[in-house]
């Protein structure tokens, strides 16, 4: 009988190829599978943690909303600029976000006033989380810095997942998220340095080992979503986002800490000139 890290392992190596294929047929497909996620995504949100009816007219108009915003933006001659002021907004959101994971009665407020909101706020916001990965998409070695980000993110959840697993003992926030504990959050953060560092020596290889540093910090923010996915799930009794991936869950599960990552990582390129 297959094991929940079974499929976990064997689900990983599926998505690892479906990013390979996705980067070897082109740019158009990987921004039109990005273009697929942001649909599942709204489509999570709004059954599984807003408890909406399945396909209903309110998340139809939320795809046609998503769908319009972001392909006009990719086609606006002000792409970039639109972009900048996006990265902004989001980092706002997740800094709020971050402050709820200390507040019970802002987590309370908070997830009642998205509740209510939920057909004006939710498009947006998949929208402005995805954005930075269109962004990555402008440059020419955009294969290369997708590629980066995402060792970045996944190497962190492995590290996380399997410290976690096999040494965890004291416990980050267990009123949030009981099974995650600081043996598991700093073997992330020591995963996502040593391959992140591997990857950027034969990727970027002007990249020093002092720059590579900043790769602690990022990682700790791609765990700050995670945690963040885990007070919203608390909230509404979800184990899991979906069961669309066996052994991971669903969709925001599996990108929970690339939401948080992504903008601070575009920051990252452009401060040291890594997109060409």
């Amino acid at each position: 009988m297959m094991t929940q890290t079974h499929k976990r392992i064997l689900s990983g190596i599926g998505l690892i190829l479906l990013a390979i294929l996705s980067f070897n047929l082109g740019k158009f497909f990987s921004e039109a599978l990005l273009w697929l996620v942001g649909l599942m995504l709204i489509h999570e949100i709004f059954v599984n943690f807003l408890g909406k009816k399945k396909f209903s007219f309110a998340e139809f108009r939320q795809w046609l909303f998503y769908t319009t915003l972001l392909w006009g933006s990719l086609f606006s001659g002000n792409f970039k600029q639109l972009a900048s002021v996006a990265f902004g907004l989001e980092l706002i959101i997740h800094i709020f976000f971050t402050w709820m994971l200390f507040s019970s009665a802002k987590q309370e407020k908070a997830i009642s006033f998205l509740k209510e909101k939920s057909s004006e706020v939710i498009f947006i916001y998949i929208y402005l989380v995805l954005l930075p990965l269109f962004y990555l998409l402008s440059f020419s070695n955009w294969r290369s810095l997708l590629g980066f980000l995402f060792i970045l993110t996944f190497s962190t959840d492995i590290g996380a997942w399997f410290f976690g697993v096999n040494f965890g003992r004291h416990k980050v926030m267990p009123k949030i998220s009981p099974k995650k504990s600081y043996e598991g959050l700093w073997g992330g953060v020591l995963s996502s340095w040593g391959l992140g560092f591997l990857y950027a020596s034969f990727v970027f290889p002007d990249l020093s080992w002092e720059q590579s540093l900043w790769f602690i910090p990022l990682a700790i923010v791609a765990q700050t979503g995670d945690f963040v996915q885990s007070m919203f799930k608390r909230h509404v009794h979800l184990k899991d986002s979906s069961s669309l991936i066996p052994g991971h869950g669903g969709v925001y599960d599996r990108i929970d800490g690339l939401i948080f990552l992504a903008p601070l990582f575009v920051l990252f390129i452009h401060s040291y000139a890594m997109g060409a």
